[in-house]
């Protein structure tokens, strides 16, 4: 809930934008089950031989999956004009970053999540939830910091929510610690 608070404000936003965010969360949900149901299941995870290989073989399987919807969403009819981008970069007139900027989103996005799985074999699945949770609260707070934004009182209201969600989260079991039987 406190992600949501923190966003209320955000209304410059496509409707298709959120349905793709929301359809990435519930992929994403998935994925993290999958792997790790894969790590623990016997035969599968030495057949896989670690949690590197796991996320290596979701993403090739995310891959390929995924390559009907650039033909049904009309991407492709676009190729031409990413192109003509792709080879102006760094010309004269260009932003000249393209090239740069895509290699390295896509190869900090899958080392983070690569080891986002060997973190999810080592905690369960919903530690590893709650933790995404405060990543993105944590992200809101840097990025408000890092661009000079400031924070309006109900976006730090929502991540209080969300970082505090998770410090509860993190210390419940010594919260409430079960009675010791008597004998």
């Amino acid at each position: 809930g406190g992600i949501w608070v923190a966003s209320v404000q955000e209304l410059d936003f496509t409707w298709m934008a959120l349905a793709a965010a929301g359809g990435a969360n519930v992929a994403a949900a998935f994925r993290g089950g999958e792997n790790k149901r894969v790590m623990a299941e016997p035969g599968l995870k030495e057949a896989v031989a670690g949690a590197g290989n796991t996320y290596a073989i979701t993403t090739i399987w995310a891959t390929i999956m995924l390559l009907p919807l650039i033909f049904i969403s009309g991407e492709w009819d676009k190729r031409d004009q990413f192109i003509a981008m792709w080879e102006a970069d760094g010309t004269k007139g260009s932003a000249g970053n393209l090239r740069w900027n895509t290699i390295m989103s896509g190869l900090t996005f899958y080392l983070y999540n690569e080891v986002s799985t060997i973190a999810l074999k080592k905690i369960s699945g919903v530690t590893h939830s709650v933790a995404n949770t405060a990543k993105r609260a944590i992200i809101i707070v840097g990025c408000a910091i890092a661009f000079g934004e400031s924070m309006a009182p109900i976006k730090m209201i929502g991540c209080s929510i969300a970082i505090g969600g998770t410090f509860l989260y993190a210390i419940a079991d010594d919260l409430v610690k079960p009675k010791a039987k008597k004998q």
